[in-house]
Parts: C-alpha cells; structure tokens; sequence
C-alpha cells in the first residue's frame, strides 16, 4: 500500500508514482484504510495529519453534523483555542450551511467577499475570529455531513490549484468515512441500549416473582402484629408495636414501587398528590440517601 507521503509527492510532482493507474491506485488504498477507521477520534488524527502533511496553515477546524442537536458542531480545532464550541456552530437553516448544501464546492472567502457577505453577521463573525481563509465540505450520498475549514498558509500565499484538487479528492473519500464511522457509533450504541433494556425487563421480573414472595408472608406479619396491639395498654410496647406496622407498611410501599416498575402502566391523565408521590419517591431512594 502506498504512503501518504507518497500520495502526496504523486500530485505535486505531477508525473505521480510513474503513471496514472498507479497514482489512482495509491489514492484507491489510501482511501480504503480511511474508510476502515471507525474510532471518530483516530478518524480525524488521520484527516488533520494528511491536510498538514499537504499544507502548512496556521489553523485547522473540523465540523461535523451532529443529528440529534440538529446543527454542526465544532469537533477538532488545532491552532486555536475556542471558548465555547457551542457558541461557535452552524445551524442548516442558516445561509453558510445552506450555500455549501447547494454548491457542493469549495470557498477561498479572500477570492469570493461577494460569497462571504451573503453569510450571517454570526457567521461572518465565527470565521473572522478563527482566522478561516478556506473551506471545504464533507460530502457523502449527496449530503452535508460536515467542513473542514482552513486559516490561512503559514507562507501567507493562497492555496494552489494543485493543493485544492487534492483537498477535494482526499476529503471526498474522508467524508464518507466520517459518515461510516458516525452510524458505526450509533450502532454501537443502539446495541448498547437494548442490552441495557434486556436485562432491564430481566431485573423487572426478578422484581416482580420476589416482590410477590414477600409480599404474602408481610400481609401475615401485619395482621399478626395488629392482633397482638388491641391486647396491648397505652404503653412503651403499644408504641414498639405502632412502629413495627409502620415498617411493615414501609416495605410494603417499596414492594409497589418494584411491582409498577416490572410492570408500568398506561398513561393515564388523572389529577395527582404531589406530596403523596414525593414521599413514595423518598422512602424509595431512603435507605441510599442516607449512606451517602
């Protein structure tokens, strides 16, 4: 397999390994070792250390769509320090997102102010303040996945036509394996989810079958204690014995809790005790927040 390095040498020197199918061959390979990266982490040391290894530039800035907040989120930053990540994300709905969505192309924003203009004051602020003179987008089956935004060259010149095209042909192949990584890790963690659920619906009705053992033997032990009480005076027994059916009553509310979490159920609109509930809801978490 070909190295980076001698990708790279390929392009600029024009003439390549030696011939065109060697070099298609060695961008063919280096494409397929991306795409076998699933650790999102390793994915983008990889990425970041092939754009240096093509062009020295002060900065370098990674986003990514994050599908459940529903916008881009800075994930790699080298050359800067972010306050905030949050603050410094695109939304789709906004004209930057949606300009790239639509032209599927590269920006050099020193050769298009006219471009650069029709973003959002906000925008136009993030990528003033990060120093960014070029971006490139991610592009897999067609969609906006995320962009690669570049400051500018540590020799201050603009990027070469040559640098740009291999920009564009390598970050082509990186996009989808961003993309193959991201539904790695849902995967990953919808597996995770329902191991979880299984062997909550296991707990639930080991819950139950144990909940339904004590619960038979306690119904004895209260009617036994309340029998012995009407024998009992006004006295430091009669008080002892008060507060064993207490307890009693105690597990026997933590027993409902077991049995309602074994078995929810269905929603139900109805008015509600509050101060009820929350005392169901301590003597449940009782014992534990007491040792801690």
């Amino acid at each position: 397999m070909a190295s980076l390095n001698e990708i790279i040498q390929s392009l600029r020197s024009k003439s390549g390994l030696g011939k065109p199918e060697q070099f298609n061959q060695a961008l063919s390979e280096f494409s397929r070792s991306l795409t076998l990266i699933v650790d999102l982490e390793q994915l983008k040391d990889n990425v970041i250390s092939f754009i240096r290894e093509i062009v020295h530039v002060d900065s370098l800035f990674i986003y990514l769509l994050d599908i459940d907040l529903n916008r881009f989120q800075l994930e790699e930053a080298r050359g800067f320090e972010p306050a905030s990540n949050d603050q410094l994300s695109f939304l789709p709905e906004e004209p930057l997102i949606r300009w790239f969505t639509v032209n599927e192309s590269h920006l050099i924003i020193s050769e298009h102010p006219d471009i650069f203009s029709y973003f959002s004051e906000r925008e136009q602020k993030i990528i003033r303040d990060m120093g960014v003179d070029s971006i490139f987008p991610l592009m897999s089956m067609n969609r906006l996945i995320g962009l690669v935004c570049l400051g500018r060259k540590s020799t201050k010149e603009s990027l070469s036509r040559t640098e740009i095209e291999l920009l564009n042909m390598l970050l082509g192949h990186a996009a989808l394996a961003f993309d193959n990584a991201y539904l790695f890790q849902q995967q990953k963690a919808r597996l995770k989810k329902l191991y979880r659920a299984d062997r909550l619906a296991t707990l639930g009705q080991l819950a139950a079958g144990a909940a339904h053992e004590i619960r038979n033997p306690l119904t004895s032990i209260r009617s036994t204690i309340q029998y012995l009480r009407r024998n009992l005076k006004e006295s430091k027994e009669s008080t002892l014995v008060s507060g064993l059916i207490d307890e009693v009553d105690r597990i026997n509310g933590i027993i409902e809790g077991l049995l309602s979490f074994s078995k929810p159920a269905k929603p139900e609109i109805k008015t509600v005790d509050l101060e009820q509930l929350l005392k169901q809801t301590l003597t449940l978490v009782e014992t534990t927040a007491r040792k801690q």
